[in-house]
């Protein structure tokens, strides 16, 4: 329910095999005035009407799928909104609700000394904080009606019975710099861009309130729903299970980071990112080494002041990422 992919752009529309129900975005996907492929009725066309807001649209027709699917039936439910990409639309009941939150900007914010970055981040100018400011209100009032969403999914689960044995998933496909580093999009292999929230539920499985600081990649996330599920899946990634029940300190040593350019001024490039390190080669050459334990905001390029720890990292970056991207050499 909601985006797959973005949008089938005028595309004959496609339904991967397995699926009961498909509610999914034909245009790209935006808050108002798009279009919806329903597998039952077909092309539905949406408006700027408050009760076209797609958020609420989506929230609306996963819950439905949850109520009325017989409750003694395992389901399985991808539900993916808009919210929070721009241009930032919150949804009518939420608008100005956050007009004077305080916004607390990070030191990598407007960096003032970019000349250890690679040239496309050298290239950037500075912006003014209260433009930052606003966008970031903007995108906190979007994720609102989501916050909506999350709260009536939880109400159907335990409506319908399922609260105590369905593991739910929270996530992002993406995180988005908020002008740290001057930039402000994703791509990029900083923190902000690279790290997304994953919280997960499950009664009786996963200890209430407990976290895990392991490194994880969103290729284990498939591996770890199967394990819950009793099935065998073979699969990039690793199951998160032994993390979440089981007090396992480690999943991975490092997640590969990997990047194409493809129209944005982000060079191709390879990378990894380990617990206490990142490490990236651009195709250009170009080569970033960030020590996050003294330096989390990665401010501090070490890539020439730590040559053993960055070859380190480069035999491990040749190690995983294979094939290379298209355009991307040693």
């Amino acid at each position: 329910v909601g985006k797959y992919l973005n949008g089938y752009r005028g595309e004959e529309v496609y339904v991967p095999p397995g699926w009961d129900r498909w509610f999914a975005y034909m245009t790209a996907p935006t808050y108002y005035n798009y279009s919806i492929y329903d597998d039952r009725r077909g092309r539905l066309t949406y408006t700027r009407s408050p009760s076209d807001y797609s958020t609420d649209v989506i929230r609306e027709k996963a819950a439905a799928f949850i109520r009325n699917t017989d409750a003694g039936r395992p389901l399985f439910l991808i539900v993916t909104p808009f919210a929070p990409h721009g241009t930032f639309i919150p949804a009518p009941r939420h608008e100005g609700d956050l007009a004077t939150a305080p916004v607390s900007l990070g030191p990598a914010v407007n960096e003032a000394d970019v000349s250890d970055k690679p040239g496309y981040i050298r290239g950037l100018g500075l912006v003014d904080p209260s433009t930052v400011r606003t966008r970031t209100r903007r995108q906190w009032e979007t994720l609102l009606a989501v916050d909506d969403l999350v709260g009536e999914i939880s109400a159907a689960l335990r409506e319908t019975g399922r609260a105590g044995n369905t593991l739910v998933i929270f996530t992002s496909d993406n995180g988005l710099s908020n002008r740290e580093h001057r930039w402000g999009q994703k791509y990029v292999p900083y923190d902000e861009s690279i790290r997304v929230p994953l919280i997960m539920r499950l009664p009786g499985e996963i200890p209430m309130g407990s976290v895990s600081r392991t490194l994880v990649s969103n290729v284990d996330l498939a591996p770890t729903i199967a394990d819950f599920a009793g099935v065998s899946l073979s699969a990039d990634g690793v199951s998160l299970r032994p993390v979440l029940t089981d007090g396992a300190l480690s999943a991975r040593g490092a997640v590969l980071l990997e990047h194409v350019e493809a129209g944005e001024a982000v060079p191709t490039y390879c990378g990894v990112r380990a617990r206490s390190f990142m490490f990236v080669r651009y195709a250009t050459g170009e080569e970033e080494l960030y020590d996050l334990a003294r330096d989390p905001h990665q401010l501090r390029n070490v890539v020439s002041s730590r040559p053993t720890k960055a070859r380190e990292l480069r035999n491990l970056t040749r190690s995983l990422c294979q094939p290379v991207p298209p355009g991307f050499s040693w």
